[in-house]
């Protein structure tokens, strides 16, 4: 009986925990500081998109971005860059719940590698464990939900 008792806590207590996870902001973009300098240039969350399609291993993430605003997103990328150094040193960085979880999964060893075509930015995200290819794949379904729903409100980046 204890155990069929403590297999329902636990799974309560788990059910609790996803539930949670789904109904806190996915994006903070006034306040990540990986997302800031996106935000930082008027007019280029609304002048591009980021849109991620599963694969086998992982996932491809693929943002284009009008020519107008790629000189700007370049900039991003690259403060973005120097606030994943400053991670990478472990010095302490303000990140919201979908950078959180993205650098969760580049920890548990998924490889990242990236393209670019003129006006297209692709990153291929994989992993040869089964259950990293499964936090990949719900992190792009959570980030592509969320950035649906991010548009239809009219905000861009303010969730």
């Amino acid at each position: 009986m204890r155990i069929t008792i403590l297999s329902i806590a636990v799974s309560i207590i788990a059910a609790s925990l996803i539930y949670a996870a789904e109904d806190e902001p996915w994006f903070d973009m006034q306040n990540c500081e990986m997302c800031k300098p996106l935000m930082e240039v008027p007019g280029l969350m609304n002048n591009m998109t980021w849109e991620h399609h599963k694969i086998s291993a992982g996932l491809v993430s693929i943002s284009a971005v009008k020519p107008e605003f790629v000189d700007s997103y370049k900039k991003a990328q690259q403060s973005m860059m120097a606030i994943n150094g400053k991670l990478m040193k472990g010095e302490p960085v303000n990140l919201c719940n979908m950078c959180k979880s993205l650098g969760d999964i580049i920890a548990a060893g998924a490889k990242r590698d990236m393209i670019e075509s003129g006006n297209t930015f692709i990153v291929v995200t994989t992993s040869d464990n089964p259950e990293v290819v499964d936090e990949i794949h719900t992190w792009g379904e959570r980030t592509n939900k969320e950035m649906l729903a991010m548009k239809q409100s009219g905000h861009s980046g303010q969730h």
